[in-house]
């Protein structure tokens, strides 16, 4: 820096440029303010890369704006210099948060950078308007000692003059300012990224070490960032700024003897307008020195500062009169009287609702009790009774048995051991004293409940159970010997169920839900688990099995089983076919028996099915059952099946299609199993039997892709029938034993 330069800013008073910006941003320049903005975002930029603080050093730190914009990022490690110890004297009286009691060792001032910071090194460093007021020579000195000091991967940032093809003095402020070719000449060995666009009145220069000397790039914004420009590109894109450089300065140059004497008159009377000002501040300071605390008083000790404090001392005056303040007194303490017992009649109101709030708590309590401790006491009364040991029909209605081994005991709101429902159940010791309860209407659910071995109470899903209906279930519960109960299935008539005969007595009760999260898209079904979780949460409920593999991260460990729950196939025996099912004449028959909802994926799996040349007819249960293009297979609609019809049709058929993208483990697939015919199945996500043999012939891989669909069906149809019937005996077998298995674990039968 040259001598006059040097003197220039060692004397300049750091609250004076201070002063002197702050006018500026008063005027409207919002330089400051996007340039602070810019950097700030190139440091977060550099954490994120270096992924670890930044060790930032600010060149030229002056009074500090900048420190207070970095030194609080809890990612920048903030360090500052300057040759001025009247310039950083405002920042070393009044530093920012970030340095606080290390603010001597993070600012230091010297004639020399290298020398200040010797043994330092750093990941950012960044000048602001500071290489202008030096010419070339010592300009390129200056980026000499900060190269020194740069960490490997480190940049340079320097926001200064507006690009120009050469350097040359740009005008007489400050004792001269220069605008530096910084490309071309000044760092002339190095990476430099140019930004022209952002900043209104400089340019910004990013600098890096290039991996060789000879390999080093130029680069302004492109289309997608950053891209090099050549030598000659960058002289006819700054061209125009340079003459515009040049031009200004002839121009200063010409007038500078007629301005001259302005500026001398300028400076004179705002030094004394500053002295004035100054005074004047301390003056009515020690006036107000005993004013009240909230009287506002602005910091500072310049012109602005002066200017700034001028409404509010204005302000103070007016308040300090004797009577208007104490008029303020008297009406603050009329306010303050007035919040209190307002807030203290608000605090009587709500204490008042709480208490109401909790007698009807309470009563709904008292009332639960009762009712629960009548019920008990009146099941208590039905069990002291013996049962008698009838003959025929009496003892047929007391054993709950029918001659054909159903049951005759059931209305509208339950039917118990009926012969739906235990028709088909596999016949497996063990499970005797467990009572499957599930909903009549709920067709799926009710089918994979009767496959299971043990009791079946088939509850309403529509009409509630009155204290007479509960105790005659607990009576024929009693006469089973029944100690498990497992709900498949919820309801809010489930939940009456579950609490009256928790209520009874009943203590071991579990519930296995039959479904998926997906499905809580619907407002009812995120009602009803809420409500499970809740009787779980109240002891009512022991034990939660989610079906779908996973559902159990949403439970609380205490009740929630993790194991999944598998159904079984059902007891079932084929019809008598009398030949093979499938005849060359007429190709394969394919039974799609599912309803037509989205996550049943009917219409993928006739396509499938009817874009399959082995394929000649495909049975359907759907009603106004349409593809959106013609083909040329016979689509049959069968008639509304019950369980044993529709195992009847499976046995005849010679796939059954099933790729769902929901179920958790459908009946569908099982009741096929049963019929001695494949299902074609999407994935289940099972804990267990996926590498079997039948699952890897039958599974689907992508159950929304029409040709998947096809291969896999087309794979299905060419396995031998002895081969695929060895095949689905297997897993059958295994299936019912992990079904019986996982059971007896969940129910602890």
């Amino acid at each position: 820096m040259s001598s006059k330069n040097n003197e220039y800013w060692k004397t300049r008073d750091g609250e004076l440029y201070a002063d002197q910006q702050r006018v500026r941003r008063a005027a409207g320049n919002d330089n400051y303010a996007r340039q602070e903005q810019w950097l700030a975002g190139f440091v977060a930029e550099r954490h994120q890369t270096l992924g670890r603080p930044v060790r930032v050093l600010d060149f030229g730190v002056g009074f500090g704006r900048l420190a207070h914009v970095l030194a609080g990022q809890k990612h920048v490690d903030y360090y500052g210099y300057d040759i001025s110890e009247a310039m950083v004297a405002p920042l070393l009286a009044h530093p920012p948060a970030g340095l606080g009691d290390d603010i001597t060792r993070r600012i230091r001032v010297g004639p020399r950078l290298d020398e200040a910071m010797a043994g330092c090194q750093f990941d950012v460093i960044f000048t602001v308007s500071v290489l202008i007021h030096n010419d070339r020579d010592q300009a390129a000195q200056i980026l000499a000692q900060m190269r020194s000091l740069l960490a490997p991967d480190g940049r340079i940032c320097l926001i200064e003059n507006r690009p120009v093809s050469i350097s040359l003095m740009a005008n007489l402020w400050h004792n001269g300012c220069w605008s530096h070719d910084v490309a071309g000449t000044l760092a002339a060995d190095m990476n430099v990224d140019v930004e022209d666009g952002i900043l209104a009145d400089h340019g910004i220069y990013i600098l890096s070490e290039p991996a060789q000397p000879q390999g080093r790039q130029v680069r302004v914004p492109g289309s997608n960032g950053f891209a090099p420009v050549s030598a000659g590109d960058y002289l006819l894109r700054f061209r125009q700024a340079t003459q515009t450089v040049a031009q200004g300065l002839e121009a200063e140059v010409a007038n500078v003897n007629s301005d001259l004497a302005y500026l001398r008159d300028a400076s004179e009377l705002y030094q004394q307008a500053e002295a004035a000002a100054v005074k004047a501040l301390q003056q009515a300071r020690g006036l107000l020195a005993e004013a009240p605390d909230h009287v506002p008083v602005v910091d500072g000790s310049h012109l602005t500062s002066a200017i700034a404090a001028l409404p509010a001392l204005a302000a103070a005056v007016v308040r300090l009169s004797t009577e208007q303040r104490d008029a303020l007194e008297v009406q603050a303490r009329q306010q303050q009287q007035a919040l209190e017992a307002e807030q203290a009649r608000d605090d009587l109101v709500l204490q008042l609702q709480q208490h109401q709030e909790q007698v009807h708590s309470l009563k709904a309590r008292v009332d639960q009790l009762t009712w629960q401790l009548e019920l008990r006491q009146r099941v208590l009364g039905k069990l002291r009774d013996p049962i008698p040991v009838l003959a025929g029909t009496a003892a047929a209605a007391v054993s709950g048995q029918g001659a054909d081994g159903g049951s005759r005991h059931g209305n509208e709101v339950f039917e118990f051991n009926a012969p739906r429902d235990t028709c088909h159940a596999q016949n497996l010791p063990g499970h005797e004293r467990v009572c499957h309860v599930m909903h009549k209407e709920w067709f799926g659910i009710r089918a994979a409940s009767g496959a299971l071995p043990g009791q079946k109470l088939a509850i309403s899903g529509v009409v509630a159970p009155s204290i007479a209906d509960i105790e005659e279930v607990v009576a024929l519960l009693a006469g089973k010997q029944v100690n498990r109960l497992a709900l498949h299935g919820f309801s809010s008539n489930m939940a009456t169920w579950a609490r009256a005969l928790h209520a009874a007595g009943f203590d071991h009760i579990s519930l296995v839900w039959h479904g998926a999260p997906v499905m809580w898209v619907h407002e009812e079904e995120r009602r009803l688990f809420g409500m499970a979780l809740d009787l779980a949460r109240k002891g009512i409920l022991r034990r939660i099995n989610g079906m779908r593999a996973g559902t159990h991260a949403v439970m609380d460990s205490a009740y929630a089983w993790v194991p999944q729950i598998y159904n079984m196939p059902p007891n079932y025996r084929s019809i008598s076919l009398g030949a093979a099912r499938r005849r060359p004449d007429r190709g394969a028959t394919v039974f799609a028996p599912s309803w037509n909802l989205v996550h049943k994926n009917l219409f993928t799996n006739v396509a499938a099915a009817a874009s399959t040349p082995e394929v000649g007819s495909i049975w359907l249960l759907a009603d106004d059952f349409q593809l959106p293009y013609p083909v040329d297979k016979e689509l049959k609609k069968l008639p509304k099946l019950d369980q044993k019809g529709m195992m009847d049709a499976m046995s005849l058929c010679d796939v059954v299609m099933n790729a769902s993208i929901v179920d958790c483990h459908p009946m569908v697939e099982l009741e096929a199993l049963a019929a001695g015919t494949p299902a074609i199945r999407g994935r289940l996500g099972m804990d267990a039997l996926d590498d079997h043999p039948y699952v890897q012939l039958t599974q689907v891989g992508d159950p929304l892709n029409v040709a998947d669909v096809r291969s896999t069906l087309q794979r299905v149809l060419r396995v031998p029938t002895s081969e695929l019937q060895e095949m689905m005996t297997d897993y059958s077998r295994a299936m019912v034993q992990l079904s019986f298995e996982r059971y007896s674990e969940f129910l602890e039968a």
